[in-house]
């Protein structure tokens, strides 16, 4: 969705440049996701916070998204609440390595975050097209860094076959 939404406020060639992108991402995501086999090591259990924790976050984030847009509408910066998002998208992902015992949440929080704070000083300061220019790269970014993530998942040994119960 990021792609989608905001490579419209960008100037030709891009949009179009966004769009390929974006095609090829997605058949990287999809084919390492969805397609490819994969084996996984054994599976930690998540902690009995892990569901407070997820909520907490995407509250939190609901929270920056919501008080972040009326300090941009305040300052007649409504165009960077793409960059925004892009913040607390990513902001919301860092908690998630830990819970869920996934450590690569914590690149594509860093990541996003980083991203979308570029977009938004930018944006501010030079040109607001940066917020949706930060949020194109995120949703770019985003797909591409689950698709590795998950084709490093490809290369694990499957677990050995458990000893017949005598």
């Amino acid at each position: 969705m990021f792609v989608w939404s905001n490579r419209g406020a960008l100037p030709a060639p891009i949009p179009l440049v966004a769009t390929l992108a974006w095609a090829a991402a997605l058949l990287l995501y999809l084919t390492f996701v969805f397609v490819t086999p994969r084996t996984f090591g054994p599976m930690q259990p998540v902690g009995a916070k892990a569901g407070l924790v997820y909520l907490g976050s995407v509250a939190g984030m609901l929270v920056l998204i919501q008080v972040g847009t009326l300090v941009l509408n305040n300052a007649g910066k409504t165009e960077l609440g793409p960059s925004l998002t892009v913040i607390a998208v990513g902001l919301h992902f860092l908690p998630f390595a830990a819970v869920f015992h996934t450590p690569m949440f914590i690149p594509l929080g860093t990541i996003m975050a980083a991203l979308g704070t570029a977009g938004l000083v930018l944006g501010w300061n030079l040109d607001v097209r940066a917020g949706a220019s930060a949020a194109v790269i995120a949703g770019l970014v985003m797909l591409i860094l689950i698709a590795l993530d998950a084709a490093r998942a490809t290369h694990h040994k499957a677990l050995p076959e458990p000893a017949p119960a005598k």
